[in-house]
């Protein structure tokens, strides 16, 4: 671990000595959504309850990212969103770490 800290969650950035070449992890939370994104497609498909369609639907309405999704307003985008409620978009949001 060291002394530096995930701005949004506050996590302790992680560092592996592996021989001579340190492997840089970072926010252990950041670094697996970067993974989940990489296996899914999308870094919206990490959160519980997004999938391709869903996730091609929010970034039309302008969310591209967990951190915009985490940020919008749930009532302006459930407007936005076809299909989508505002409980739906809280509980996204709720999901989102």
């Amino acid at each position: 671990m060291t002394d530096k800290r995930c701005e949004e969650h506050d996590q302790p950035e992680l560092v592996v000595q592996n021989g001579e070449e340190p492997w840089e992890l970072g926010c252990p939370i950041c670094n697996y959504r970067e993974f989940q994104a990489e296996q899914n497609g999308s870094e919206l498909e990490t959160v519980s309850g997004i999938g391709e369609k869903t996730a091609a639907k929010l970034k039309t309405a302008g969310v591209d990212d967990v951190s915009a999704l985490k940020d919008a307003d749930p009532d302006a985008l459930a407007e936005k969103v076809d299909g989508v409620g505002v409980d739906t978009v809280r509980n996204w949001q709720a999901n989102a770490d």
